[in-house]
């Protein structure tokens, strides 16, 4: 590291402080080489925490997940709903046409070379997604290298941890930049490298960050408009002004944590209810003379004797158990409410029904749905580069109207219960009925309403045809049935020649049509 940077590196301070004062001061009239100690204000972003802030929030959110049933049973859920047997990634070969889209059903190229990723021993994402999508959660942030074989374009991924970020980094002209996030020039939102520092290292590793090449001209800049870079990088739980993603467990690691005290407190109290005490007053007696009495604790079953000047009592701790338990009730229902979730998904089915339960889930099916997206995006953006990288190789070739459309999904949080399904299903297609030879509604309308709900309850529908283009496929497939039907009830060809020679021993015996007049031919050959 060149010394100039040394002398920066220990002057420089990794709250706010000196950025603020340096906005509300100015530089003009300063010092000029005090200006290296400073950031931009329009470099870095004000939202974030401090990079000892940052790293103290992702070791507590995997000790908790470690180690804090509460906090570990949020991020099973959640990586529950998202990954299982119900992901799918669909990549469908498809073309422009004047009337919109064709889709080419014999086109698996694309299919296969993302099952080829996927499937691939070294990336093992079938079983390596689960926790990977954990790491994420956890941390807010998941870097993934992706090394790419020129000769065939396949795509092989590592992982890296995000925790390695530098917390203060440098640009190529030695410049002090605001974190080890580098944003895309005039636009935060878009991260344009990440700089490490792995562990048993001492030299910062710049890493570009794959993204739309969109820098210079598309005439001559062959890159322009494809995924170019080193590694992916995701991000969660960030605002756009924000550089640093963060962890889902972030707003409630002092909660968990609390309540895992407040639990093991209430647990240590148990122990004192099981105690109990003898008191035994005895009246007229002094001090002295009740020390030097020895009283002996009565045991199980025994007989106490004394007489009226004596008298035992049992005491036994007193610790308000009922508030203990509302105690811990109410926090624990704080943590899972503020999460998004329901307290009927922890353990407290008993304190309410099936249509309250249905109503509070609500909220918590649409938290879960933009999780999902989270991951959607990401294997999606993920499969967008497999793909170029195969087309690049020259192994997937597309003509210039054809595209891939990828479709990613994932346990479908609306689906319904099939005997429910089936009675609104009749109801409504009886509705309809009515409704379309009544006027009221179109059949376009009514096939709408149908591919909706079919699709609410999981299945696929191909939503670009239309009501007339169905009849169209029923009647050419009834004239198919049709003529296949006609075709069945013919004799075969033996029984018909039988038939036939059957007809013609009757019209030769009868002396008609070709035999008129021949007569009949005897046995001795007279006619």
């Amino acid at each position: 590291m060149p010394e100039s940077k040394l002398r920066i590196l220990p002057a420089y301070s990794p709250t706010g402080t000196n950025v603020m004062k340096a906005g509300q001061i100015g530089l003009t009239g300063t010092d000029q080489g005090d200006e290296g100690k400073y950031r931009r204000l329009t470099s870095k972003s004000e939202r974030d925490l401090t990079p000892l802030a940052y790293l103290d929030v992702c070791k507590k959110a995997f000790y908790l997940w470690q180690r804090n049933l509460l906090a570990k049973r949020i991020i099973e859920i959640l990586v529950d709903f998202c990954v299982g047997e119900e992901l799918k990634v669909v990549v469908k070969c498809k073309k422009r046409t004047a009337d919109g889209e064709e889709y080419l059903k014999d086109r698996n190229e694309g299919q296969q070379a993302w099952d080829d990723f996927y499937e691939d021993p070294q990336n093992d994402l079938q079983d390596d997604l689960g926790s990977m999508f954990t790491d994420y959660l956890i941390n807010g942030e998941q870097i993934i290298p992706a090394h790419v074989n020129k000769t065939d374009g396949k795509v092989w991924i590592g992982y890296l941890d995000p925790r390695y970020i530098l917390p203060v980094s440098y640009d190529t002209s030695g410049n002090v930049q605001s974190s080890g996030v580098v944003p895309v020039q005039g636009n935060i939102r878009k991260v344009d490298e990440i700089v490490m520092q792995p562990p048993n290292t001492t030299e910062a590793v710049h890493l570009k960050v794959i993204r739309f090449n969109m820098d210079g001209n598309p005439e001559t800049n062959k890159l322009y408009g494809k995924l170019v870079g080193e590694v992916f990088f995701f991000q969660l739980n960030k605002l756009p002004t924000q550089l640093r993603g963060y962890s889902i467990l972030m707003t409630d690691i002092d909660w968990a944590d609390a309540f895992d005290q407040f639990l093991f407190g209430a647990l240590d109290g148990f122990d004192a209810r099981n105690d109990y005490f003898f008191d035994c007053t005895l009246e007229g007696m002094t001090q002295e003379e009740i020390d030097a009495k020895k009283v002996t604790r009565p045991d199980r079953g025994m007989v106490n004797v004394h007489n009226e000047k004596a008298k035992w009592t049992t005491i036994k701790a007193d610790l308000a158990a009922n508030d203990v338990s509302t105690a811990a009730k109410l926090i624990k229902d704080f943590i899972v409410g503020t999460a998004g979730f329901s307290k009927v998904w922890f353990g407290e089915a008993d304190t309410t029904n099936r249509a309250t339960a249905d109503s509070m889930a609500i909220p918590t099916k649409k938290m879960l749905q933009r999780i999902q997206a989270y991951l959607k995006r990401e294997l999606k953006f993920m499969c967008t580069y497999v793909l170029q990288c195969v087309q690049d190789a020259g192994k997937l070739k597309l003509a210039p109207d054809e595209y891939f459309d990828i479709e990613v999904s994932l346990y479908n949080l609306d689906q319904k219960e099939l005997d429910q399904a089936g009675s609104g299903f009749t109801q409504m297609i009886n509705a309809m009925k009515v409704a379309v030879s009544s006027g009221w509604a179109t059949d376009d309308t009514a096939k709408k309403l149908v591919d909706g709900f079919l699709t609410s309850i999981g299945f696929e529908v191909d939503q670009s045809q239309t009501a007339e283009d169905i009849k169209e496929l029923n009647q050419t497939k009834q004239q198919e049935n049709l003529a296949t039907d006609t075709l069945n009830q013919a004799p075969p060809l033996n029984q018909f020649m039988n038939q036939q020679e059957k007809l013609r021993q009757a019209r030769q015996k009868a002396g008609i049509g070709e035999y008129a007049g021949k007569g009949q031919q005897q046995g001795d050959g007279t006619t």
